[in-house]
């Protein structure tokens, strides 16, 4: 009995962390994860990170990668001043701890219904307010879930 609770536990596990179909980008291939019934694409650059000699210049096309990249986890926000935990807004919306900071910061998140490959579907474009000093394209209240 103890086996089987295990071994169901298991394949409990792994569906809950389905991968989402692989897809082709300029880039490279990436995967995601299946979450909600929707298709997530986490933490995709779009351009190669702004530190060194490339700070204060135009973005740099992200160099190609080989393999499968997986893109099951969001990338930093940008650095900012301050923070707003501790305040109602950070108590309505987050538990845990604020996301990582970098200035390598240069990703964006994917949202798409399952069985959606060779689809003609709308696109929503959502770039995050924060009047250059707050803020991240993967706020929880503003997640793609519901538009997907």
């Amino acid at each position: 009995m103890k086996r089987i609770l295990v071994l169901l536990a298991s394949l409990t596990a792994i569906s809950a962390m389905a991968q989402t179909p692989i897809i082709k980008t300029t880039s490279g291939e990436i995967t995601g994860v299946v979450e909600n019934g929707v298709n997530v694409y986490k933490g995709i650059p779009y351009a190669e990170p702004p530190v060194g000699e490339l700070r204060w210049k135009k973005p740099q096309k992200v160099k190609h990668w080989n393999g499968i990249r997986a893109c099951d986890k969001f990338g930093p926000i940008s650095l900012q001043e301050g923070s707003a935990e501790g305040s109602f807004y950070w108590k309505e919306f987050y538990q845990g701890a604020a996301p990582a900071q970098s200035e390598d910061c240069l990703y964006l998140n994917v949202w798409t219904p399952v069985n959606s490959i060779g689809k003609k579907l709308p696109v929503m474009m959502w770039i995050h307010g924060g009047a250059f000093m707050n803020g991240y394209g993967h706020e929880i209240e503003f997640g793609g879930e519901a538009y997907a």
